[in-house]
């Protein structure tokens, strides 16, 4: 009796994880889905806002904007915590001429890389030694993507977090 109940229960476990993993591909393809309609929407014009922060009080927003599918500039800024206000201790703006001039900010990709990347890379990391994560509270596109190793304590956090995902008006 206690070998059926064994093998119940690991059963129960295993389909409990395989509908949990359609569970985030089916809501991966939705958001595919979804920027797929925003992209045609926006004839590959729009910008996104990637964040990070950390435990430590450091913050960071960078700001990407696209233009008809290429990257077209970079906005950076970053501050920190201390006891009463936050306080900025980096900013800069990138164009076309001198893109990518600095590296302690996120990649100059497009969304439909950042998608590539999310399908690739954060997405399929070793579920026995990480937990995934999928959110996607811009209008259906993603807002968080990537995954921790387990067992981290602090900033551990491999993927992307999208704050905003816009439109830009090109008349």
């Amino acid at each position: 009796m206690k070998t059926v109940f064994s093998i119940l229960f690991l059963s129960l476990i295993v389909i409990s994880c395989k509908k949990s993993e359609s569970q985030v591909t089916s809501r991966f393809n939705e958001s595919l889905k979804r920027f797929n309609e925003f992209k045609q929407q926006t004839g590959n014009n729009y910008s996104y806002t990637v964040t990070t922060s950390s435990w430590t009080g450091f913050s960071s927003s960078t700001k990407i904007t696209v233009l008809n599918r290429i990257v077209s500039s970079r906005e950076y800024t970053a501050a920190t915590r201390n006891d009463t206000s936050l306080v900025q201790l980096a900013s800069w703006k990138e164009t076309s001429i001198n893109l990518n001039s600095y590296q302690e900010c996120a990649q100059t990709l497009t969304l439909v890389q950042v998608y590539e990347k999310a399908k690739n890379e954060w997405l399929t990391a070793d579920k026995k030694h990480n937990e995934i994560y999928l959110e996607t509270k811009n209008n259906g596109m993603i807002s968080l993507c990537g995954y921790v190793p387990d067992g981290c304590q602090d900033d551990c956090f491999f993927g992307i977090r999208i704050s905003e995902i816009k439109e830009i008006d090109t008349e």
